[in-house]
């Protein structure tokens, strides 16, 4: 398959794209990458010109994807998991607080804690564990309480997403968690959702939006015109949300 690099002129902005042909394709396929390229897929003989029409249709749709890549924040720092390192819940961020079972068996105030695990108290999240000094085991338990609390709520949530677009004939099919290094969720080739954990540290509207998202893909597995045109009827803020999620990669 040759590839070629091409542009158009929209408005006073040049769209450079690269272009490939196949056999396979019967329409021309156009998709918009994370680092800001282009790439198109035509019919195997597909004249230049008619290629060319059919990237200035989607000039629009084009410039906006270009838009939400480029206002997508650069990746934070890796998490250290140490105490006083701050972690988000539903929205708001928890300070982390490692609390060591030795010491409190030690205590007689109060009875200790006996399992190791996370609990969510005023504005700590208290993990209580046996290895205190080790951060690959707080992180485990944290990641632990993080995908229980995620399944259940997302859940509740994606119950009630289901309802609201079964009334435009979308029945919601199977999802799952999975820990996705650079997806909020994913609708595979299989017919299946998949929703990372992850979520669970958005505030609930964010995590709505990324279900609607994803049930969208369900009538229109692509990002065209027809599936933005569908997620505005369902969930007409969905820009905002969407941008507010960004905050949390």
């Amino acid at each position: 398959m040759s590839i070629a690099l091409h542009h158009v002129s929209y408005g006073t902005r040049e769209l450079g794209f690269q272009l490939s042909y196949s056999a396979r394709r019967q329409t021309v396929g156009i998709t918009v990458l994370p680092d800001g390229r282009i790439n198109v897929t035509a019919p195997t003989d597909t004249p230049l010109e008619q290629v060319q029409a059919a990237v200035l249709r989607r000039a629009s749709w084009l410039v906006s994807q270009l838009q939400f890549f480029a206002s997508v924040p650069a990746p934070v720092a890796p998490r250290e998991y140490v105490a006083g390192e701050t972690h988000r819940y539903l929205g708001r961020q928890y300070r982390l607080r490692i609390v060591s079972l030795v010491e409190e068996f030690k205590s007689e105030v109060k009875k200790p804690v006996e399992a190791e695990g996370v609990l969510l108290r005023g504005a700590y999240l208290n993990v209580y564990t046996r290895r205190p000094q080790v951060p690959d085991h707080t992180r485990r338990l944290l990641e632990r309480w993080y995908a229980d609390h995620a399944r259940r709520r997302l859940t509740e949530r994606y119950a009630h997403c289901a309802e609201q677009v079964r009334r435009y004939g979308i029945t919601a099919p199977e999802w799952q968690l999975r820990t996705m290094p650079t997806r909020w969720g994913s609708y595979t080739r299989a017919g299946r959702i998949l929703l990372n954990p992850r979520l669970i540290q958005a505030p609930t509207a964010c995590i709505d939006y990324l279900i609607m998202h994803e049930l969208c893909h369900v009538a229109h597995p692509h990002h065209g015109p027809e599936f933005y045109q569908l997620l505005t009827r369902l969930l007409p803020t969905w820009p905002t949300l969407r941008a507010r999620l960004n905050k949390y990669s």
